[in-house]
């Protein structure tokens, strides 16, 4: 009897032991996979079940410093990448929390492994500075790294073109293996294959390891699949705008292979149309036919009319008042009319215009303008009517060529001399080609603007004057790295008649000094000067500075610069003696209302000298 019950109990008791130990097996694997965390003296240690304590202070704590041992492979910031918890700076602090630390461990000790350090260890231990302080510190034991010994690349079909274009991307034998990269890898060598054309290509990584050795084979297959070619289009979201304004703008036709880059293209210029608020371009996901796909268009039209008005004040032109009405989508053929006024202190004027994107059913743009503006600071007056109208021309999607032809009548009253100067008629023809590749037109953080620009002036075309304006001007972006925002600006204008001991009209001529080009001098205030120490502008302009700044607060940012420039009437006066330079610090603030900016800026050469000048400017962009 007592032998029935045993073997009753026998598979009770099997079941009872191969779950305890199953258990033990998973909490001695959680240990080991666990960073240890060591608790300094008077501080509460994580529980024996692995909960630890949000804070094991009285008190909150904030983390002081966080120091590394030297000598590891990576740098200390790319370390902090992976943590919550980082060391005190300006403006930010961590609190100090158990969970939050030993997440950090876990994550940095993943990073490692990821890298091809499967060997790695990861400790930590903490340490209180003083009452509410801490201080962490790191332990890294990295041990032997995995290393590529041997790597190929097989692509199918065959292509050179696709095989050189890939094989960049695959890595090289003695290279870490970082493991962490391979999906990366894998999602580039895709995006790649799209821009080819081949959007279901499949891409494969075969790993052989040797693990005594700590090296291994990487041997990398790529099914290219078949060239995908447009066929038809499918636009959605068009309500008033036309469906061929949307069509024009796109690259690609039927038959044309689906290239990534093309439809990108696409997708930059409707966007660049300014009557959409959103705009995506792709390909339909499956076609009735093989190796052929539909270009998908979905786009959001944006609001055509705009009535816009504003304020400014600026050291140089005071106080103005603007206000703009525009219509971007007129007829649903993305042509642009615009009407704009600004009245102020010192300048009046009335603009409108009109862009058209597509002339002669090609992508070439026309502009109409025609202006009054009435200029009257302190030493003269000047009053223009002027009439423009101009063809533009995009190369690919940075390039911009533009001819165009201006009438202008203009008048000038001195205010030395209490009378009216003729009317100056001037008939320019011009061309310009400029390159933009800035991130964004308002406040962009890199890239480069690039113009230069040749003027005829001349009685063939109605002028009252004969000569030539040619200008040069280059603008320059680029992160400093810290938050520190660097630019660059240069600008060589020149004037030039085209017969000996003609004068360039006053209305004509370079001005320099102030806000806008050279802060630390009065307006208008280097270059040639009557008798009375009056400025009268020159032919020869040179106008240079760089600038960096720091962003400190949400929208506020602070900034130091220096500004040099020349204005002079004759080439052999341009000397570095004849050179003024300003240098000085200012404020930032980006808000709803516009771009603000206060200077103070201190003339560093004697030429043109004076006290330090305040420079203050701010408003909103009225067209």
């Amino acid at each position: 009897m007592r032998g029935a019950h045993v073997s009753r109990l026998l598979p009770i008791a099997v079941l009872l032991a191969l779950f305890v130990t199953v258990l033990s097996n998973r909490a001695a694997a959680e240990e080991e996979a666990t960073p240890e965390i060591v608790a300094p003296a008077g501080m509460t240690a994580p529980d024996d079940d692995g909960s630890a304590p949000e804070s094991p202070f009285s008190g909150p704590v904030v983390v002081e410093d966080v120091i590394f041992p030297e000598g590891l492979t990576f740098r200390r910031e790319e370390l902090f990448r992976w943590m919550r918890l980082h060391p005190k700076s300006w403006g930010h602090e961590s609190r100090f929390t158990m969970s939050d630390w030993r997440a950090d461990l876990g994550r940095l000790e993943q990073f490692y492994r990821q890298e091809g350090f499967d060997a790695a260890e990861v400790t930590g231990l903490v340490e209180e500075e003083r009452p509410g302080r801490v201080v962490l510190r790191v332990g890294i034991e990295e041990g032997p790294r995995w290393e590529w010994i041997q790597s190929r690349l097989v692509v199918n079909p065959a292509r050179s073109g696709l095989r050189d274009s890939l094989r960049v991307l695959v890595p090289n034998p003695g290279e870490p293996a970082r493991w962490r990269l391979l999906p990366m890898l894998r999602e580039e060598m895709v995006a790649r294959l799209a821009e080819w054309g081949r959007h279901d290509a499949e891409v494969e990584f075969l790993v052989r390891r040797d693990e005594a050795d700590r090296r291994a084979e990487i041997k990398v297959v790529v099914h290219a699949g078949p060239l995908v070619r447009a066929e038809g289009l499918r636009i959605d979201g068009v309500d008033k705008t036309r469906r061929d304004v949307v069509r024009r703008e796109l690259l690609v036709r039927d038959g044309d292979p689906l290239r990534l880059s093309e439809l990108r293209r696409s997708e930059e210029r409707l966007r660049n149309l300014g009557i959409f608020s959103d705009v995506k371009v792709g390909i339909a996901p499956y076609s009735h036919r093989h190796g052929f796909r539909a270009v998908h268009v979905r786009v959001e039209e944006a609001p055509g009319g705009r009535l816009a008005s504003g304020f400014g004040y600026g050291s140089i032109d005071r106080l103005h008042l603007g206000a703009s009405i525009e219509q971007a989508n007129f007829h649903g053929r993305a042509i642009r009319l615009a009407v704009g006024m600004v009245v102020g202190q010192e300048r009046r004027m009335l603009e409108a215009g009109a862009f058209l994107p597509w002339v002669l059913h090609r992508r070439v743009g026309l502009r109409l303008s025609t202006t009054y503006e009435k200029v009257f600071p302190s030493r003269y007056e000047i009053e223009r009517e002027r009439g423009e109208v101009a063809l533009v021309r995009e190369i690919e999607e940075v390039w911009k060529l533009e001819l165009g032809f201006l009438a202008e009548r203009a008048r000038v009253l001195s205010s030395k001399a209490d009378r009216d100067d003729k009317p100056v008629r001037i008939g320019q023809l011009g061309v310009a080609l400029s390159k933009d590749t800035r991130d964004r037109l308002l406040g962009p953080t890199r890239g480069r603007y690039v113009r230069f620009s040749h003027d005829w002036v001349s009685p063939l075309f109605g002028s009252s004057e004969d000569f030539t304006r040619i200008e040069f001007q280059v603008r320059g972006y680029h992160p400093l790295g810290a938050g520190v925002l660097g630019q660059a600006r240069a600008l060589v204008g020149v004037l030039r008649s085209h017969e000996s001991g003609n004068e360039i009209p006053l209305s004509e001529r370079f001005f320099a000094g102030g806000t806008e080009d050279l802060r630390g001098f009065p307006g208008d205030g280097i270059g040639p000067q009557d008798d009375s120490g009056e400025p009268e502008g020159g032919r020869i302009l040179f106008l240079g500075g760089v600038e960096a700044e720091h962003r400190v607060w949400r929208s506020v940012g602070i900034a130091g610069f220096v500004d040099i420039g020349q204005l002079e009437n004759r080439q052999e006066d341009l000397r570095l003696s004849r050179l003024s330079v300003g240098a000085g610090a200012g404020l930032r603030w980006r808000s709803r209302l516009g771009y603000a900016r206060a200077d103070i800026g201190f003339p560093l050469t004697d030429r043109f000298a004076g006290p330090p000048r305040f420079h203050f400017s701010t408003g909103t962009t009225f067209f």
